[in-house]
């Protein structure tokens, strides 16, 4: 499952529209997705539209400051949140799926388990396996078969989840060298 389509079919259906989502694949390895996912408070209040603030928040650790630094010297920037709302939240994408997978079933979505293959079109419609839409998002993401833009950058990222026994106290750190970027983001224990 996709983050994207689920808040997608979510939004959609909450404000009139018929949606379904398609998953083509094993529609339990959400669970293996153990990336975490940064949300913004905007992203926080849209969710609260929609019943799942105190979810997400529960499940997320806050970022109420940020320190910005360049290369070994002092934080060239420095925020820490001004009022109760943190800047943001991290939360583990097993965790943020979960949520919002019972939140598409609470609604009566149809998750079809099945692989897209092909979406035809014309002027009036979108059509799947021989059912009509009059609106059809793809968000398949990644792993789409074609992109429209493909570009290499040809850089690698590295992500880690490391525990350790100092409290993070809900800081967010970025730090920009010659040799690439450093994030350290607050998360809650899995």
């Amino acid at each position: 499952f996709g983050l994207n389509g689920l808040m997608l079919s979510i939004a959609a259906h909450e404000a009139g529209f018929e949606a379904e989502i398609y998953e083509g694949g094993d529609l339990s390895a959400y669970k293996q997705d153990f990336r975490t996912s940064v949300l913004t408070y905007e992203t926080l209040c849209f969710l609260k539209q929609f019943g799942m603030y105190e979810e997400v928040v529960a499940k997320s650790a806050p970022i109420n400051h940020i320190y910005v630094f360049e290369g070994d010297e002092k934080p060239v920037l420095g925020f820490d949140k001004s009022n109760e709302n943190p800047f943001g939240v991290v939360i583990h994408n097993f965790d943020f799926k979960e949520i919002l997978i019972k939140k598409a079933q609470s609604l009566g979505l149809t998750i079809y388990n099945h692989k897209v293959e092909d979406i035809t079109q014309n002027e009036s419609f979108a059509e799947i396996e021989n059912k009509k839409y009059k609106l059809v998002f793809d968000c398949t993401g990644k792993k789409k078969k074609q992109s429209v833009i493909s570009i290499d950058y040809n850089q690698t990222a590295f992500v880690f989840n490391i525990l350790h026994t100092a409290e993070h106290k809900n800081i967010a750190v970025e730090s920009f060298n010659p040799q690439g970027p450093l994030a350290i983001l607050p998360t809650k224990e899995a």
